[in-house]
């Protein structure tokens, strides 16, 4: 197993949440955090998943893609989760 689910209750945007995790007696710090990039309805969805992928791979290199949420049909936000490298 390489992966932990831990619910974060009310992660706002662009917050850092740091976790650390001990394995074996040896701890690690995890940091994460999400974006909310812009996810603009009128556009056809090929549209708006190219501009998504545009963003993500010109966003910081110090953050690594995680995991993209599911936007509501009227949400004018896409979130994002990025864990630091």
């Amino acid at each position: 197993m390489t992966d932990i689910c831990i619910p974060i209750s009310h992660l706002k945007d662009n917050q850092i949440a740091e976790v650390l995790v001990s394995v074996g007696g040896v701890q690690k710090r995890h940091n994460f955090k999400v974006e909310a990039f812009p996810w603009d309805t009128t556009l056809p969805i090929e549209d708006r998943i190219n501009l998504l992928k545009k963003m993500i791979e010109n966003y910081d290199r110090d953050w690594e893609l995680v995991q993209i949420y599911n936007p509501g049909d009227k949400d004018k936000f896409i979130h994002v989760l990025f864990t630091k490298r």
